[in-house]
């Protein structure tokens, strides 16, 4: 596989695990699509929450082409802004793989976090609701959507004690 940036052959590489293409010369990052979600959840763990996908909400995300060519399927790579973090990310819309140049995969990850960590707990609930409607509806495995539950019920956790200190200093001092 190329590079999209240099043309340069781009290696095999290990991050946390996952494999990825990676550029020597410019330092970018290739995944494909299930690499990346795999890797978010990893390194993010309650980034699921977000639902950012750009593959489910095309409509949502503005797309113009980009000059670089897809590492994977060789077709035009386009441009998109990553929600709206300001990250411009290169996207093949054939294979579903995401280009990060340099220092792009690190924003990502800390806008994520960012905004998981603004999430409030009222917006938290309506989550937690979408959550028990996909488990009902059926759209992802139960395995998954018991997963997302348990995310967000342990995130307001956070959120509530971390708001209110004194529910903390009660709880831990009720016996189990």
């Amino acid at each position: 596989m190329k590079c999209p940036t240099c043309t340069n052959d781009l290696l095999k590489s290990k991050l946390d695990n996952f494999e990825t293409g990676f550029c020597n010369a410019c330092r970018g990052m290739w995944f494909d699509s299930f690499t990346f979600e795999e890797f978010k959840e990893v390194e993010s763990p309650f980034s699921v929450l977000l639902d950012i996908d750009i593959w489910k909400d095309a409509k949502k995300h503005k797309v113009s082409p980009s000059t670089k060519t897809c590492p994977q399927c060789t077709k035009r790579l386009y441009k998109t802004e990553y929600s709206t973090s300001g990250i411009i990310l290169d996207i093949c819309p054939i294979c579903q793989g995401i280009w990060f140049d340099r220092g792009e995969l690190e924003k990502v990850i800390s806008y994520i976090d960012k905004e998981i960590s603004d999430e409030t707990i009222s917006a938290l609930w309506g989550e937690l609701g979408n959550e028990v409607k996909e488990f009902l509806i059926g759209q992802e495995s139960i395995e998954k959507e018991i997963k997302h539950v348990g995310l967000i019920l342990k995130l307001m956790e956070y959120k509530v004690f971390s708001q209110f200190p004194v529910l903390q200093d009660i709880a831990n001092s009720m016996p189990l």
